[in-house]
């Protein structure tokens, strides 16, 4: 759905719509974050580049979340 092209999309620039419930996007991108930032740690130690780059989509998600009034 929306929230997974959204979350997949390099870009993570959401329109954040009206019929998906608030606690969806909370719960999709905390998932999201999670997922970056662990992919970040394992690509450490071979692709920096590729680890900077989740962090900095982590640290957007985390705004995101903020935005939300989701736990970040």
């Amino acid at each position: 759905g929306a929230v997974y092209d959204l979350l997949y999309d390099d870009t993570l620039k959401p329109v954040i719509d009206d019929w998906t419930p608030r606690e969806a996007w909370v719960e999709a991108f905390e998932e999201r974050r999670r997922q970056l930032l662990a992919e970040a740690t394992e690509m450490d130690s071979y692709y920096a580049e590729g680890a900077t780059r989740n962090r900095k989509q982590a640290d957007r998600c985390t705004a995101l979340l903020r935005d939300l009034g989701g736990a970040a």
